[in-house]
């Protein structure tokens, strides 16, 4: 398997990951490694020691930094490319890569394409400097366009929509290279990671209410049950009863008048939690996460982005996996995949992949729920 490669920005690099189509044997070092060179193998086996030196670890970006600045980027690219590059990246754009896509499914192993790069946004962020000098007018539309949240250390907006113009050339390339394998998307590059941590925050503890309020442990809430644990969590009023009159009818998708945990927690919006944590009687650790209404629209930019990358992908009959990332943020990633796949997943194949992380104890039941769902909705 080639991992996923540092991120340098040179250029767009190209990594692939193998998808093995036969079980391997890795015991059988003959086998495993007869496509590969003397030198192949001694070059891996040396990257990998010096990977496996913790001070060069640790300080790598500011080595490579330091370096580039100091030396030049094309003095560096001739040491870090014939060595780190090239163990772990297939290359720096389509033509490039395709040698090694097509060496690995000669040898019966498919391609999942990353793109390890970050959106070059300098020439951006000059521009963006420069308008500072443009009429006041103009500049309340650009901020308009590229709000920022109000208290997070990420770049910006317009990264983010940067970072999506990168995944529409992965699922370029794909389509061009290697038509059967996946490009991976990684949602923490189209929006503030921070708000995904607060977004999952507030599904986990809104997953813990739903079983609060299930006091007779049935794992499900008619209607009439649901009103009477509304009114010991929530303010009643006129429009908190529309709300959950609403919100019942939208989560029994099964139509058997009542709701279960699954239900409950996958269909939930930003919007959703914002509205219920308005309304909490306690402003606890639910109340707490839950986001503003600046921040559920950033929420809704990112998931924005998603449905743009996907919906390329459904026109260009590629595949698309979202990559799983810090397990604090998996509840909210889980939510806006489901979401994609509800919608893009209903014809004669998949087109939106999950990944679930295996090693963690909960994955095997949240891979059960996302397999009941979709045998429940038809996806």
């Amino acid at each position: 398997m080639i991992t996923t490669a540092k991120r340098i920005r040179f250029s767009q690099l190209c990594n692939v990951r193998s998808l093995s189509t036969r079980t391997p044997d890795f015991k059988n070092t003959e086998t495993s490694y007869s496509g590969l060179s003397t030198f192949q193998l001694a070059r891996g086996w040396c990257v990998l020691k010096i990977c496996g030196f913790n001070p060069i670890v640790k300080n790598a970006e500011f080595l490579l930094s330091t370096s580039r600045r100091v030396f030049g980027d094309a003095f560096v690219k001739t040491f870090v490319h014939p060595t780190f590059f090239a163990h772990f990246c297939a290359g720096e754009g389509e033509e490039s890569i395709k040698p090694t896509v097509k060496w690995l499914n000669e040898n019966g192993v498919g391609a999942i394409l990353d793109y390890a790069a970050e959106a070059d946004m300098e020439e951006e962020a000059a521009r963006v400097e420069e308008d500072k000098s443009i009429p006041e007018g103009n500049q309340a539309a650009i901020d308009k366009e590229y709000p920022s949240a109000r208290v997070y250390e990420y770049k910006d907006e317009m990264y983010c929509d940067a970072n999506a113009e990168i995944f529409y050339s992965a699922i370029h390339a794909v389509k061009n290279v290697t038509p059967e394998g996946f490009a991976a998307i990684k949602i923490t590059a189209l929006g503030n990671p921070q708000l995904l941590e607060r977004m999952s925050s507030s599904l986990v503890e809104i997953r813990a209410l739903f079983h609060r309020m299930d006091v007779d442990g049935s794992g499900n809430l008619t209607y009439a049950e649901f009103k009477q644990s509304w009114s010991d969590f929530f303010v009643v009023d006129e429009e908190s009863e529309m709300y959950m009159k609403d919100m019942f009818s939208k989560f029994d998708k099964s139509g058997d008048g009542t709701i279960d945990s699954i239900e409950w927690t996958t269909h939930l919006k930003a919007s959703d939690t914002h509205f219920l944590a308005s309304k909490c009687l306690h402003q606890g650790p639910f109340a707490q996460a839950a986001l503003d209404q600046e921040e559920v629209q950033l929420v809704n930019k990112m998931m924005d982005r998603c449905a743009s990358i996907v919906q390329l992908a459904e026109d260009l009959d590629v595949k698309v996996m979202f990559d799983a990332e810090h397990s604090y943020f998996q509840p909210a990633i889980h939510n806006i995949v489901l979401d994609l796949q509800r919608e893009y997943n209903t014809g004669s194949s998949a087109r939106v992949y999950n990944t679930f992380q295996m090693y963690l104890n909960s994955s095997e039941r949240e891979l059960e729920r996302s397999i009941l769902l979709s045998e429940r909705e038809g996806w």
